[in-house]
């Protein structure tokens, strides 16, 4: 036929030994039958390749590198884009994931949008370029719990009860200890405290010639009888602002100035200047061998739970009759007053006796003085029971007295 070549026993082409004979030429797009003497045509050649890259479509693309340290967003991109980390940071925004340098960023689905990590970091996966030594922990942990490593691998943590919140406080649970070397710790372990403390049969001793304690409240009680021994030398004890409560014997060899409530169920014994100038609370004796100064305040009282009440009160008096102290006649049975009257140069202390029964409202005093310096005779004194009252009066004859009283409760 015109045109037409017919190939017998095949096509050979060349004439070197042990070549093929081709015996046809197929169209077929698929390749399917994989023949050794067959060719393809043009057209099935590309159309086997077209399908082939086709399924290519989603393999890892390297697209470029990103500088995270100004923490950019994803950028846009399809299944299988891949960029490197040059610069370390986060991706995805402030709030976006950290990265290191050599990371990589996969896009998982086509067509994603730029976006932070809200938005678009469910659409890529962060792979971390180097994770030799990395530490791995529980699935959930306390917030603010400090972690402790699982094991000796160094590679593992797990959650603890030890919390240290955004101010730096640390926190243990209850009954636990603070130890140093699995020891509990000590009071000379706390770095500026006293040079030395001795806890021995009950006795709690604090010494040092320079040491000092700051504490908002002191509070011995153990239910025993033990004793508290303060002892500094020429030194000075001073608690301002602060409670002090003592349930057990209190020595004080040194001097004290306190500026606050002080109750004491035990035995006081006092060898140096004790100053007070609050209401302080007395359950049992108190022994004196040195002065003991009471503040001159309408207010400031001493209670001894098995004697007396002490309590000062000064009075102006003028050409009239002036209740220079008064309480209720329940308060006890009698009372004794000490008094200075004094006006410029003219001057007289004495005494004032009173006791009284409160049910029937009578009373009965008497007052013992010295002599006058100059003239006091315009002031007497006199006890009356009025209205469920006990007062001690001064009355004065002339203006410009002043009368100071310290009484005794009996």
């Amino acid at each position: 036929m015109a045109n037409e070549m017919i190939i017998r026993n095949g096509l050979i082409i060349g004439t070197v030994a042990g070549t093929t004979a081709i015996d046809r030429i197929l169209d077929e797009d698929t390749l399917t039958s994989n023949s050794a003497t067959a060719l393809a045509t043009q057209q099935s050649i590309k159309a086997y390749v077209d399908s082939q890259i086709t399924g290519l479509a989603n393999v890892m693309t390297f697209k470029g590198t990103i500088d995270a340290s100004a923490n950019p967003n994803y950028p846009a991109g399809d299944a299988g884009d891949m960029y490197v980390i040059s610069v370390a940071g986060k991706i995805g925004g402030a709030s976006g994931e950290n990265v290191e340098a050599g990371d990589q960023i996969v896009c998982l689905v086509d067509s994603t949008a730029s976006g932070d990590q809200a938005t678009v970091g469910a659409n890529w996966n962060i792979v971390q370029k180097n994770i030799d030594g990395a530490v791995t922990g529980d699935t959930s942990s306390t917030d603010n719990a400090i972690a402790r490593f699982d094991g000796t691998t160094g590679k593992v943590v797990q959650n603890s009860l030890v919390t240290i919140d955004d101010n730096g406080t640390i926190n243990i649970p209850t009954g636990q200890m603070y130890q140093i070397n699995g020891t509990d710790l000590a009071l000379t372990d706390l770095g500026d405290t006293p040079s030395a403390y001795v806890a021995a049969g009950g006795v709690l001793v604090v010494n040092g010639t320079t040491d000092g304690v700051v504490e908002s409240g002191i509070v011995l009680n153990d239910g025993t009888a033990n004793s508290v021994n303060i002892s500094n030398g020429t030194g000075s004890i001073v608690v301002t602002g602060a409670s002090v409560a003592v349930n057990s014997n209190l020595a004080v060899d040194a001097a004290v100035d306190i500026n606050s409530a002080v109750n004491v169920d035990g035995v006081v014994d006092i060898d140096a200047n004790l100053t007070v100038t609050a209401s302080t609370t007395l359950d049992q004796d108190l022994q004196q061998s040195a002065s003991v100064t009471f503040a001159a305040v309408s207010t400031g009282s001493v209670t001894l739970t098995n004697g007396a009440v002490i309590t000062d009160a000064t009075a102006s008096v003028g050409i009239a009759t002036v209740a220079v102290d008064t309480f209720a006649d329940t308060a006890g049975d009698g009372a004794e007053w000490a008094y200075v009257a004094k006006n410029g140069a003219n001057i007289r202390t004495g005494k004032v006796l009173a006791a009284w029964d409160a049910t029937g409202d009578t009373v009965s005093y008497a007052e013992y003085s010295t002599g006058d310096v100059g003239d006091t005779s315009p002031v007497t004194f006199a006890v009356a029971i009025d209205a469920g009252n006990v007062k001690l009066n001064a009355t004065s004859t002339s203006a410009g007295w002043t009368v100071n009283v310290t009484r005794v409760l009996l």
